[in-house]
C-alpha cells in the first residue's frame, strides 16, 4: 500500500465515523426515487412516469434534477399533472455544504435524502412492466433492509472494464468472487442503511480515484455495503439480455421479468426506436414519445435559454457551432458538433452521445458528455477551450476547442496503487505554466497525498520523473486533530512510519524547454528505497521495488505442500474498553512480532489496512477485541465520567451521544465498528477474535490460542503475564486489575428494564451473535 491510497482510506474511515443518521419516522411512506434532468434524460423520466401511472403505480414519486436549467418551467408542468414532487438536488446541496454533486453521484445522493424511509430507486431509462409496488413487500427486502439485482458480469475484467481485480484493496474489502451490482434498481430502508449509502455518496464523489476500479456508481454500493459489513439481499435471477440491443431484463425475487433497463437503448424522440425481442410495453412507449413531442419545440427553446446566466452563457458558444474540435486522446482528433436537443455529432470513436452543462453549488460549470457505450466525460472551462478526462477507463486528457489546438501542457500525477494499476491526475499548466502549486487532493483539507510519481503527458520527455512527497507533517500517516483524548492519540507512528532520506527537489515543467525553467517547490523527493507497504494477493507475493514497480516471487507449485508463513506483524482492532492496551502488551513480552497498535491507523475506528497489505515485508494479521455490549457501555460511560468529560446519566449516555466519538450514539459505534473488523475476518489465519472476558479469564490460554491461530513467531522461554492496570498508550500502572467485578456481570444494575429493552432494540443481534454473546431478556 502506499500513502495516497492510505489517503483514500483515510477519508471513507471518516466519512464512516462521522455520519450522523437523520431522524427517520417509522410511518414515513414508500415512494419512488428517480434522478434526471436536461433533455436526454428528462425524455426517458416522462417515459416512465407516465407508464408507472399508467400501471396503476400510486406510490408518491420524487424526481431529482441539478438546478432549474435542468428543469425548466416546462418540463416541469408535463410532469406536473402525474403527481410528482420535483427536488432541486442543488438546493439540497447548499443546505447540506455540498459544493459539487457530479455525475452519478446524485444517485446515492438522492436516496440519502429523500423524504421516504423505505426507496425504490429507478434509472430513468428503466421501464417497469407492472407496478412495482409489491417490491416493499419482499420477504429478502424486510429482512435486510436492502435488495440489489446483480449484472451480467462477475468480477474481473468485462467488456466495460467494470472491475478492476485491485478495486478490492481500493474499496478496503475483502476479496469475494460474487457478482457484480447493476444500479439501475435498488431497493433500500433508509432507516437501517443511511450510513452504508452515506459511504457509498462518498466514494462516487472521489470519482476521480474510485472510478480507476468500478464503472461509475454500480458496484460502489456493493463495496460500501461490504465496508460496513452490512448483510444484503439480492434478487436470486441474474438478468436475461438479447443479444446487441443494449436492454437488461431483471427480475423480481420470484423469478418474473419486472424491469427492463435500456441502458444502451435510451429512447431517442426524434428517430425510430428499434424493437427489442421480448420487451414490453413498447407500442406504448412509443406513443408516449410521439405525444412529448408535439410540445418538445417549446421546451426545447426554453432549455436553450436556461436559467442560469453562466449556464447560457457556455450553450451560446456550444450549440450548433461548425468550428468546434475535440482531441480525445494524443491519437484521436475530430470535429465535434453540439445539437440544441442535447445531443453530440462527431466522427470520434467511443464518444458519448449526449451532452449537458450544470452549475455546481460552488458557481463553477461543468460540461458532461454522457450516455451510450462510451464513459462518461468531465469537462472544466479553462478560460479559451474545454478540458477534462473519461470517469472510467482510460484517461486521456479530452480537449474540445476551436481554431488550432491550444499548446496545453498538462502536468500528470501518477501514483501506483498495486501491481496493475497506477491512478493518474492531470493538471493543465497552461492558465498558470509557472507551476506554483496545485492541491492534488482537492476533496480534503486535512489530508494530503504523500507519493505520487510525475509523469509527462504527450510530449514531454518520458525520462522526466521523479518521486514526490509531502513534507513529514502533512502525511495522512501524522497525527491529526482530534476531538477527544483517545481520538488524539490515533496515530504513533514515528516509528513504523518514518519516511526515507529526503532531499530538495528543483522540479522542471516547463511547456517548452527541459532546462529553461527550474523552481524550488515545496515538496520533497524520496529518492530511492522501496515501499513501506506490499500488498499480498493469493499464492503470489508482489515485492514493491525502488522504483515502484512489483515484481512477483513464484508461489509453490502445484502439488507441494505450502508451508504455513510465520506471521511478525499484528495490528490490533477494538472499541476503547475492551483490552487493547493489555493484549498488545501481552504479544509484545511473548511473541516476536512487532505489535502496532495506533500505528497503521487508530486502532478504536475502522481499519485503514487492508486484509491483504504487508508491513515492511511481513504478512500483516488482526487481533480484534471485544466485550459484551452491556459490559463496554458501563465501562465506557465509567471511562467518559473518569476522564473529566461532561457528567450526565448512564441512560443519557447510553441513548444520546458518545464523547470519544463525537455525535455517535454508543450503541450505533458498537454495532458499526465491530461490523467493519468482523468483515476483515475473510481467513481465520489472518484475524483472530478476542474476547475480553476470555482474556481476562486466562491470559496465557488466550494468548497461546492466538499464536496458533494467528502462526505467531514465539518469543521463547516461559508465559509471561502482566498483573498490572494497564492505562492508556500502554502505560503500566502501579496497581493490580480485579477483573472480578466484569466477572459477576454487576455492571446489570446499571440497566433498569425500560433501559434493556431500548439497548437490546438498537443492538445488531445478528453481531452479537456473531461476536459469541447473548442477550437479557426482559
Amino acid at each position: 500500500m502506499n500513502e495516497p491510497l492510505f489517503s483514500y482510506r483515510q477519508m471513507a474511515a471518516d466519512t464512516i465515523l462521522q455520519h450522523v443518521d437523520a431522524p427517520i419516522d417509522d410511518a414515513s411512506e414508500d415512494g419512488i426515487v428517480i434522478c434526471a434532468g436536461g433533455p436526454t434524460y428528462f425524455v426517458q423520466a416522462y417515459v416512465l412516469l407516465r407508464l408507472l401511472r399508467h400501471l396503476g403505480c400510486r406510490l408518491p414519486i420524487e424526481l431529482w434534477y441539478r438546478g432549474p436549467a435542468e428543469m425548466p418551467p416546462q418540463m416541469q408542468q408535463l410532469v406536473e399533472p402525474l403527481d410528482i414532487r420535483l427536488v432541486d438536488a442543488m438546493e439540497i446541496c447548499r443546505r447540506n455544504g455540498v459544493e459539487e454533486l457530479q455525475g452519478w453521484a446524485i444517485k446515492p445522493f438522492a436516496m440519502l435524502h429523500s423524504r421516504f424511509r423505505r426507496v425504490l430507486y429507478l434509472d430513468s431509462d428503466n421501464v417497469p412492466v407492472d407496478d412495482p409496488s409489491y417490491l416493499f413487500d419482499a420477504p429478502e427486502f424486510r429482512n435486510f433492509g436492502s435488495l440489489f439485482w446483480t449484472d451480467r458480469h462477475r468480477g474481473g475484467e468485462t467488456p466495460y472494464g467494470t472491475i478492476h481485480p485491485d478495486a478490492w484493496s481500493a474499496f478496503n474489502v475483502p476479496l469475494a468472487n460474487e457478482p457484480e451490482f447493476e444500479s439501475g434498481q435498488v431497493l433500500v430502508d433508509r432507516k437501517i442503511v443511511q450510513r452504508e449509502l452515506a459511504l457509498t455518496l462518498h466514494f462516487n464523489q472521489q470519482a476521480e480515484f474510485y472510478y480507476q476500479f468500478v464503472y461509475g456508481d454500480k458496484d460502489t454500493f456493493r463495496f460500501a455495503w461490504n465496508r460496513l459489513g452490512r448483510k444484503y439481499a439480492t434478487v436470486p435471477f441474474g438478468p436475461s439480455s438479447p443479444p446487441n440491443y443494449g436492454v437488461l431484463y431483471q427480475h423480481d425475487p420470484d423469478g418474473r421479468i419486472i424491469f427492463q433497463h435500456r441502458a444502451r437503448a435510451k429512447w431517442d424522440l426524434h428517430q425510430n426506436n428499434r424493437v427489442v425481442p421480448g420487451f414490453r410495453h413498447g407500442p406504448l412507449c412509443v406513443s408516449i414519445l410521439h405525444e412529448l413531442r408535439r410540445s418538445w419545440a417549446d421546451v426545447i427553446a426554453e432549455w436553450k435559454d436556461g436559467s442560469s446566466a453562466i449556464e447560457r452563457e457556455h450553450a451560446v458558444r456550444l450549440i450548433d457551432r461548425t468550428d468546434l474540435k475535440c482531441s480525445a486522446s494524443p491519437t484521436q482528433e475530430a470535429a465535434i458538433r453540439f445539437r440544441s436537443n442535447g445531443t453530440i455529432e462527431s466522427k470520434l470513436q467511443m464518444l458519448p452521445r449526449y451532452w449537458q452543462l450544470a452549475e455546481q453549488p460552488n458557481g463553477t460549470v461543468t460540461l458532461n458528455l454522457i450516455g451510450g457505450e462510451a464513459a462518461p466525460i468531465r469537462l472544466h472551462w479553462s478560460g479559451s477551450y474545454w478540458t477534462g478526462v473519461r470517469v472510467s477507463g482510460e484517461r486521456h486528457r479530452v480537449v474540445i476547442y476551436s481554431g488550432s489546438k491550444p499548446s496545453t501542457k498538462s502536468l500528470m500525477l501518477a501514483y501506483p496503487i498495486h501491481r496493475h494499476a497506477s491512478v493518474r491526475s492531470s493538471y493543465d499548466l497552461t492558465p498558470a505554466p509557472e507551476f506554483r502549486s496545485f492541491d492534488p487532493y482537492p476533496s480534503s483539507n486535512e489530508t494530503h497525498p504523500a507519493a505520487f510519481t510525475y509523469q509527462s503527458e504527450d510530449d514531454y520527455p518520458s525520462s522526466r520523473r521523479a518521486l514526490l512527497s509531502t513534507p513529514y507533517p502533512n502525511s495522512p500517516l501524522a497525527e491529526q486533530k482530534q476531538a477527544s483524548p483517545v481520538a488524539a492519540r490515533r496515530s504513533d507512528a514515528a516509528e513504523s512510519n518514518a519516511y526515507p532520506e529526503q532531499t530538495r527537489l528543483r522540479l522542471n515543467v516547463d511547456p517548452d524547454s527541459d532546462e529553461a525553467y527550474q523552481r524550488q517547490t515545496p515538496w520533497r523527493v524520496r529518492l530511492e528505497g522501496g515501499e513501506l507497504y506490499e500488498p499480498y494477493a493469493g499464492d503470489s507475493i508482489y515485492q514493491a521495488t525502488s522504483d515502484h514497480s512489483y515484481a512477483s516471487r513464484s508461489a509453490p507449485r502445484a502439488g507441494r505442500k505450502k508451508q504455513r508463513q510465520v506471521a511478525r506483524a499484528v495490528k490490533i482492532y477494538g472499541l476503547p474498553r475492551t483490552c487493547t492496551n493489555l493484549a498488545a502488551v501481552l504479544l509484545r513480552k511473548n511473541f516476536d512480532v512487532a505489535v502496532y497498535a495506533n500505528e497503521l491507523g487508530w486502532k478504536h475506528g475502522p481499519n485503514l489496512m487492508w486484509c491483504g497489505d504487508k508491513v515492511k515485508g511481513e504478512r500483516l494479521v488482526y487481533v480484534l477485541c471485544t466485550r459484551h455490549p452491556y459490559a463496554w457501555l458501563v465501562s465506557a460511560y465509567r471511562f467518559e465520567i473518569g476522564s473529566g468529560f461532561q457528567h450526565r446519566s448512564f441512560s443519557d449516555f447510553v441513548l444520546g451521544t458518545s464523547q470519544v466519538y463525537p455525535n455517535q450514539n454508543p450503541v450505533d459505534v458498537y454495532n458499526v465498528l465491530n461490523r467493519v473488523w468482523l468483515r476483515m475476518a475473510v481467513s481465520r489465519h489472518r484475524i483472530y477474535h478476542l474476547r475480553s472476558e476470555s482474556l481476562q479469564q486466562c491470559q496465557r490460554g488466550a494468548m497461546q490460542q492466538i499464536g496458533k491461530t494467528l502462526h505467531l513467531a514465539s518469543a521463547g522461554g516461559d508465559f509471561r503475564s502482566v498483573r498490572e492496570r494497564i492505562g492508556p498508550d500502554e502505560t503500566v500502572r502501579q496497581q493490580d486489575f480485579d477483573p472480578s467485578w466484569y466477572r459477576r456481570k454487576q455492571y446489570l444494575e446499571f440497566f433498569d428494564d425500560r433501559l434493556l429493552r431500548d439497548v437490546n432494540a438498537r443492538l445488531d443481534n445478528d453481531l452479537v451473535g456473531d461476536l459469541g454473546y447473548q442477550l437479557s431478556t426482559v
